[in-house]
Parts: C-alpha cells; sequence; structure tokens
C-alpha cells in the first residue's frame, strides 16, 4: 500500500505590495500521519515565531477529535495563547474562542480527554487563580465549569486526570483548602471529592486512573508524610489507602501491571524501593529495596509491562541505570541485565512494548553505538544502528502506533533529528526530513496516537 502523508505546518507569510517576500517564521509545526502518504503539505500557521512561543500539549478523545493548545510564555497575556481543534485539514483547524459570560482567558492548559468526545482544562492557571473549563470541540460547547481564586503565589489547579466518564482534578480554592473535585463535564456533575483543609503544606500530586479507580499521592503538611490515596469518582469513595510514613518521596507514576500497581519511593533515611499494592492498606507493602541510599536517577523512571514482566529504570547506585524487572515477587524482583558494567550505567529511556515485546533506547557505549533503539527477545538485546558510530542517533519520543514504533531520530549531523517510522523487527525509516538543512532538526515532539493518525509538534527551521 502506498503511503501518504500530510504535514500541518506552523506558518508565518509576510508580503508586502511589490515584493515577493515571504518571512518563514515557523516556530512549530503539527503533522498529521496518515498509515497510508509521503510528501508534506503547508496546511495551516496557527502562531508566528518567536521565543517562547510553542505547542504545549496535544490530546486526542476516544472518538477521534484531536486538540492542541498554543502558547507564548514570553507574554502571558498574549493573545497567541489559546485552544484548538483539527481534523487534518486546513479548514477544520481552527481556534476556539475561550470567552463565556462574564469568564475571558487566553491561556488553555492541562488538556484532558474527558469521556469519549470532549476534553476538560484548565484556563488562565497561574498566580492564584484558574478555570476549569470543557470543549468538545465546538465553540458552544466550549465553556467554563467553575473558577477559583485562593490568592496564592501559585496555581490554583494542580493536577487533572481521565478516570472513567469523568475527570478528577485538585484545587486551592478561595478560603486556600486543597480540595480533590471530579467532573462530567457539567456545572451540575462537577461536585467535591474530599477538602483536605486549609492550605498548610499540603499538596497532592500523581493524579492516575489506575483500570476503573483515580490514585494519587498526597504530601500531608501537618504530619509531613507522604500518603497514598484512592477514590472511584465519589465522595464516600474517596479514602487513604496507606501512611508511606515520614521521608518516602514517591518518584514514579503508578505502573499498572496485572492486577496490582506499582510504585518507586527515595529517602535519605531508608534508600530507594519499589512498592506493589492492591489497592487495599494491607495489600500495599514495599517489594524489594533498590538503592540502600538515595538516588536521584529513581525519579520517573521509564517503564512498560508485557503480559508476565513490568519493566521500569532504576539506579541501584553500584552498577548505574539499567533497566529491572519483576514478576510482582521478591525474588522475581531485580536488575534485568548490567549492559554496561560499571556504575555509569547504560541510561536505557523510552521503555515500551509492542506484540508482548520490550523496546527501549540507551547509551550503549558498550557496543560503541550510542544512543539506539533496541529489542529485548529471549535473553537478547537487538539494537538498530541508525547513526553508524559512537554518537548516537538520539532517539526520543517513542510512541506506538499500531505495530510500529514512531519516534525522532537523527541519521546524521547533517540533517538532524526528524520523524521516524520502524516495524516491530527494527527495520527503521525516515518518514520525512522536515526541517532540511545541515546540522537542522524538527525534533518531533509529543506525538499522539488517534485511531490509525498521528500528530505531533516539531520546528520547521532554524528558529524552532
Amino acid at each position: 500500500m502506498k503511503k501518504k502523508l500530510q504535514l500541518i505546518l506552523m506558518a508565518f507569510k509576510l508580503n508586502k505590495p511589490g515584493t515577493a517576500k515571504r518571512l518563514s517564521m515557523l516556530l512549530s509545526c503539527l503533522t498529521y500521519l496518515l498509515v497510508a502518504a509521503q510528501n508534506p503539505l503547508l496546511l495551516k500557521s496557527p502562531i508566528p515565531g518567536g521565543a517562547g512561543r510553542n505547542i504545549n500539549k496535544i490530546v486526542s478523545t476516544k472518538l477521534g477529535k484531536t486538540f492542541f493548545n498554543t502558547i507564548d510564555n514570553a507574554n502571558h497575556f498574549s493573545s497567541l495563547w489559546g485552544l484548538w481543534i483539527t481534523d487534518g485539514s486546513p479548514q477544520g483547524t481552527t481556534k476556539l474562542s475561550l470567552v463565556d459570560g462574564s469568564h475571558s482567558i487566553t491561556e488553555a492548559t492541562s488538556l484532558t480527554p474527558l469521556g469519549n468526545n470532549k476534553i476538560v482544562f484548565a484556563g488562565d492557571n497561574e498566580g492564584g487563580y484558574g478555570e476549569i473549563w470543557v470543549s468538545d470541540g465546538s465553540q458552544a460547547g466550549t465553556h467554563s465549569l467553575e473558577s477559583f481564586n485562593p490568592g496564592v503565589n501559585y496555581s490554583a489547579i494542580q493536577y487533572i486526570a481521565p478516570l472513567g466518564n469523568r475527570a478528577f482534578y485538585d484545587v486551592y480554592t478561595a478560603t486556600k483548602n486543597l480540595q480533590l473535585r471530579a467532573t462530567d463535564g457539567t456545572a451540575g456533575g462537577t461536585t467535591l471529592l474530599h477538602d483536605f483543609g486549609a492550605d498548610n503544606g499540603n499538596s497532592i500530586f500523581n493524579l492516575q486512573a489506575v483500570g476503573a479507580t483515580g490514585y494519587f499521592a498526597l504530601n500531608n503538611g501537618t504530619t509531613l508524610h507522604t500518603e497514598i490515596w484512592r477514590t472511584d469518582g465519589t465522595a464516600g469513595g474517596t479514602l487513604l489507602v496507606k501512611d508511606l510514613g515520614m521521608d518516602y518521596g514517591l518518584t514514579s507514576d503508578f505502573m499498572l501491571f496485572g492486577n496490582s500497581f506499582y510504585f518507586i519511593t527515595i529517602s535519605s533515611t531508608y534508600g530507594d524501593y519499589i512498592w506493589k499494592s492492591d489497592g487495599t492498606t494491607a495489600g500495599t507493602n514495599s517489594l524489594k529495596q533498590i538503592s540502600a541510599s538515595i538516588n536521584f536517577e529513581n525519579v520517573a523512571p521509564s517503564y512498560a509491562a508485557t503480559s508476565s514482566t513490568l519493566y521500569f529504570t532504576a539506579n541501584n547506585s553500584i552498577n548505574g541505570k539499567e533497566i529491572w524487572k519483576t514478576d510482582g515477587t521478591a525474588a522475581g524482583t531485580g536488575m534485568l541485565q548490567d549492559l554496561y558494567p560499571g556504575s555509569t550505567g547504560s541510561n536505557p529511556a523510552w521503555l515500551t512494548v509492542v506484540n508482548d515485546t520490550l523496546y527501549f533506547t540507551n547509551n550503549s557505549g558498550y557496543t560503541n553505538t550510542g544512543n539506539e533503539l533496541n529489542r529485548y527477545a529471549g535473553g537478547l538485546f537487538i539494537g538498530s544502528d541508525i547513526f553508524t558510530g559512537p554518537t548516537g542517533s538520539n532517539i526520543s519520543d517513542v510512541t506506538v502506533q499500531n505495530n510500529t514504533l514512531l519516534f525522532s531520530a537523527s541519521r546524521s549531523t547533517a540533517t538532524g533529528n526528524e520523524f521516524w517510522v520502524s516495524d516491530a523487527n527494527l527495520v527503521p525509516a525516515e518518514i520525512a526530513n522536515i526541517n532540511p538543512g545541515t546540522n537542522l532538526s524538527s525534533n518531533p515532539s509529543l506525538i499522539t496516537v488517534n485511531g490509525a493518525d498521528a500528530y505531533f509538534a516539531a520546528s520547521f527551521d532554524a528558529d524552532g
């Protein structure tokens, strides 16, 4: 089948009378990949180039709508902030007006899928103020749900995460109380789940759905303990799971594997551990110590699970950062292999599973190939050397689409990082050199799969 590729590129054109002058100020581009295309097409220009201007997030709904936001960090009151929706065509890529009665905002951040075909997001969320908005992609269906004004020097809305047909989020209210709230996208369906009291150092983080249940961590400002909580989306079903105690810093996502989830804590007192939980107090316990001393390379580990094994990156402070594995038992938890002997480690990242097989990137200094894409199968590590030599291909943003891997990679210093695809056998191909020229890169990122399509942000010229 002949492949078809379309690019949604954001450009700014300036034409003066009597001058065929084109000012290309491309800061970023959104690219729409159909499984079936080939040649890039310039389609749309959401924002002109400039320092701090970019695309911040791309999200797709279950029924195929794709939203993205534009930001202008150099000017927080700029009209270049905004929320967009696209169907991959010029006429279908439009900016939504964020005006609703007395509420008028420019910034749309923390875009989060809601149900089948909507998103919720935070509006003007900084400096003690913030609003929760909902959008179905239409102008009439884009409106505010509630606003908060705690009068603090940080954002009112901290995190938003999907939870079934609802979304849950934590906020600081006008009375400076920390609350957990949920919404189904309607004013009547926007409710309080739990009030943690006045702001005395309380903070929520790691909001995440694990199956049908939402989990989050609470830094208790009174006890200085880290606590694991859960919610089913109701006030009565929002409960403390486990008080981990003092000096247990949770540093990972809740990593789902089998019927349990796992997480990592680091501690200057106790060292670093991986924990296992079934969502109950009795069933939440440390599984195995990773490092006897605190190691900050155990912060935000990459992870992926096959049907039989959870893989994650970790550093035991002896062998450096390597891939670890667990089958859910203490005996079955440990380092997969010391790929780069010594304390430096092979620094694996972008752990991804396709067809129940693990793929990952690592700085493979032991093979003199640099950062490349690898596959673990039957005790063997099989790699694809895109950029021959020790420099490596600088692979990042690895994303699965059907049975293929989409990612950013470089085949030479002359081409820079561009958009690549590989099958499960690690036979890679460059889809397009979006930003051609010596030492120029498009640096594809935010790759978001929408069924048979994928969207991503990329730079188109030297302005980046």
